[in-house]
């Protein structure tokens, strides 16, 4: 019977180097190849997820912007899209303060755009936003969005100003488990990891009792919750 076999990227299936090996990616082809389906399930943006892993030929689908969105693999399609209005994130873009938020970063299919007054270096995945003008300019749909506190301490209370000024959209608090600073994750209300999973499943007609899930952050918890079997790495 075929098994759903979904892994988190980061602290779970790549290395801490952030790449994915040779003999992991021979291992999940296999799998795949005798008919089970391989999701990879990230934080990460598509192209993001794709670059460490070859364009993920090895999977069947990748989740990515935090169950926001899932891509078809093998037939080059979105399963699912899910964006923020344009309205939802100016709402959470107006509660950018320089004395509380380091900055917002606003996820897209390829990038992250980096909304903030303060200088950061642009890189290959992660490009600038200067001004409310630069914000109001800005094109292509926001898939999910990310809110970086200076104070930890104000996460809590931050959230909470959010959920009363944007109801429409869910805050979670997020953590990589190689690190102890958490931020703000922002997404429309009902996207997760493990709702993106139950989409794939029920369109694939798998069992839950059937699905085998791999993760280590916060971020993971809704799946590693709600899978049939699920999997804590050492480093969660």
């Amino acid at each position: 019977m075929s098994k759903m076999i979904v892994m988190d990227m980061d602290g779970t299936l790549l290395r801490s180097d952030g790449t994915c090996s040779e003999e992991t990616k021979e291992y999940l082809t296999n799998l795949k190849e005798q008919g089970h389906i391989i999701v990879l399930a990230t934080g990460r943006t598509l192209r993001a997820a794709k670059l460490p892993t070859e364009d993920a030929y090895f999977a069947n689908y990748i989740i990515t912007n935090n169950g926001a969105l899932i891509y078809d693999v093998d037939n080059n399609d979105f399963l699912l899209k899910s964006t923020i209005s344009r309205d939802n994130v100016k709402k959470v873009c107006s509660f950018y303060d320089q004395d509380i938020v380091n900055f917002i970063a606003l996820g897209t299919l390829n990038y992250y755009n980096r909304y903030s007054k303060e200088y950061f270096e642009e890189t290959s995945q992660v490009r600038m936003i200067k001004s409310e003008e630069e914000l109001e300019r800005l094109s292509g749909e926001t898939i999910d969005m990310t809110m970086n506190l200076k104070n930890q301490e104000l996460i809590d209370d931050m959230i909470r100003l959010l959920n009363k000024s944007v109801p429409e959209l869910d805050f979670s608090i997020m953590q990589d488990s190689f690190a102890s600073r958490k931020w703000i994750r922002i997404g429309n209300d009902g996207t997760n990891k493990y709702s993106a999973i139950t989409m794939i499943a029920n369109k694939i007609s798998i069992n839950n009792d059937d699905i085998i899930c791999f993760g280590d952050g916060l971020n993971d918890l809704d799946m590693l919750a709600n899978c049939g079997l699920s999997v804590a790495m050492a480093n969660a």
